[in-house]
């Protein structure tokens, strides 16, 4: 198993939960409960981030505004608990539209409308990053330009089906004024956007955890004289509104495991 696939699955529990001794803690036992499942480690980390996600949508607000309110004032925490989890994967974690396609259970072009719509919504209302609009002189050999998933993303995202078609658009790119300045213009849009985005520090405590985790199975070592299962279900055992949620947690990975 890749490092940086675990360092992405925890940036991924601290974009759904702002605090770290929240998230940190949630991360490791969900990969611990997900580590039962008979499937390959990347799945396993697949279906792990499909779990966080799904608890984080299920709580709403709730898991902003009981453990970091200072977070809500960051445009990145405002949106939907999804648009966080999209974001993260792509922009930090740098997973593919294939992935996680199969962890949001959507088609390849509903995804690129979804992460689309979200870096549309993070920009909104921040007057350092321009709406990167599309080309207006276009000619027959230029790719279309859709307004909800625009070839620019896709281009910039590295996600092209194969290696003729991204060459034959850098040579069209090298000739066609309007779709470079297009080009240009989600670039822009593009890296402005990721510098907004969250960057907590590594935690390679929590990393080396969630690698015993997959490699052996084994329970999470104590962190600071508390283990991550003892802060866990110190938590949900306060809360019942936690514990329901937990249990269709279960019954959420046994019904994808039977008909995944």
């Amino acid at each position: 198993m890749e490092k940086d696939d675990l360092k992405t699955y925890s940036q991924l529990g601290r974009a759904l939960w702002a605090s770290p001794e929240k998230s940190d803690p949630i991360s490791a036992e969900t990969l611990s409960a997900v580590s039962l499942l008979p499937l390959s480690e990347d799945r396993k980390i697949e279906r792990a981030a499909q779990a966080l996600l799904y608890r984080a949508v299920q709580l709403g607000s709730a898991s902003l505004t009981e453990s970091n309110l200072a977070s809500i004032a960051d445009p990145f925490f405002r949106l939907e608990p999804r648009q966080r989890f999209i974001l993260i994967a792509l922009h930090q974690g740098r997973w593919s539209y294939a992935r996680l396609g199969r962890i949001l259970a959507v088609s390849p072009q509903e995804f690129e409308q979804e992460c689309w719509s979200a870096r549309l919504t993070m920009a909104q209302g921040l007057s350092k990053v321009n709406y990167p609009a599309g080309s207006k002189m276009g000619g027959f050999s230029c790719p279309e330009y859709h307004s909800d998933r625009p070839w620019t993303q896709k281009f910039l995202d590295d996600e092209f089906d194969t290696s003729r078609e991204r060459i034959f658009l850098q040579n069209h790119l090298m000739a066609c004024d309007p779709c470079r300045e297009a080009l240009q213009r989600c670039r822009t849009f593009y890296y402005a956007l990721e510098e907004l985005l969250p960057k907590n520090p590594t935690n390679d405590r929590l990393i080396n955890s969630l690698q015993m985790i997959l490699e052996k199975d084994v329970k999470p070592p104590s962190l600071g004289g508390q283990s991550y299962g003892r802060i866990f279900f110190e938590f949900i055992r306060a809360r019942r509104d936690v514990q329901i949620i937990l249990g269709g947690l279960l019954i959420f990975i046994l019904f994808k495991f039977l008909h995944g």
